[in-house]
């Protein structure tokens, strides 16, 4: 993982600031194209800015099964003048490519191709699209629709808390 580093000085105004931006944590779970929940995890963040166009968010899950996951999310934002948010562009070693989107001081949305690991070693590419939602009691809500070849196979639901 890497390391905190000072804020910059002209921070872009967006969920990263007003949510991610320090420490954060969460639970979750997974429920399939038939209701069913399949997996349960909590989930912990740390965001910080690598440098002055660059958000880092590192990641890690504790699923109820034992198993645990890390990643880091480098998140690159570009103001958009035509709309009261920011592109991005997020880089992260279980992405196929970059995942796209907007984020606001309220929201985010993304789109990418997510390279979810299966038991027994498994990798599957399977497309998800990616929206969180700050709500007015400072939380997130996370919701997540994955697909593949077009085939819906569930949703990810997330709730996160700011830690102070």
């Amino acid at each position: 993982m890497l390391q905190r580093t000072k804020n910059p000085s002209k921070p872009v105004s967006s969920l990263m600031d007003t949510f991610f931006l320090g420490r954060a944590s969460g639970h979750g779970l997974f429920e399939d194209r038939l209701a069913q929940v399949k997996r349960r995890f909590e989930i912990r963040f740390d965001g910080f800015y690598e440098s002055n166009d660059v958000f880092m968010l590192n990641e890690e899950i504790d699923y109820d099964d034992g198993a645990k996951e890390e990643r880091a999310w480098r998140i690159r934002m570009t103001p958009d003048e035509t709309q009261a948010s920011n592109r991005v562009s997020i880089e992260c070693d279980d992405l196929v490519g970059l995942a796209t989107g907007t984020v606001s001081a309220t929201e985010m949305r993304l789109n990418y191709l997510y390279r979810l690991k299966l038991q027994g070693n498994r990798v599957v590419k399977v497309r998800m699209l990616d929206r969180m939602y700050l709500q007015a009691d400072g939380s997130v809500i996370n919701r997540a629709t994955m697909r593949k070849f077009g085939i819906y196979l569930g949703d990810l639901v997330v709730v996160l808390n700011k830690n102070t």
